[in-house]
């Protein structure tokens, strides 16, 4: 088991709609990985901590820094070894912060 977070931006705002589509497909392969975990979206940064068996997060995290999609992607930490899930039953979790924003307005 493994566990990492990182953070990163994105190389072009992306919209609420966009975020949506990319955690529906997020959640998709992750649930046939076995991984688990939830991202926090600006529409311009990310956090994301994903865990899970540790080739499937290795892999994943070399998708996400080569993903045009992201820039300055920097791991914040890794975990690894008999370590029990943060995130048991989100194949990906949202929290879209620019939603929260969006709605003060």
């Amino acid at each position: 088991m493994k566990r990492i977070r990182y953070i990163s931006s994105m190389a072009k705002p992306i919209s609420e709609d966009e975020i949506q589509q990319l955690v529906e497909l997020a959640q998709k392969h992750n649930e046939k990985k076995g991984i688990t975990g939830m991202l926090v979206a600006t529409g311009s940064k990310f956090y994301q901590m994903i865990e899970g068996p540790e080739r499937a997060i290795d892999a994943l995290y070399k998708r996400i820094e080569k993903d045009p999609r992201h820039s300055n992607v920097k791991l914040m930490s890794a975990e690894s070894g008999r370590i029990d899930r943060l995130c048991p039953n989100w194949s990906m979790l949202k929290v879209d912060l620019s939603l929260a924003e969006h709605e003060r307005l």
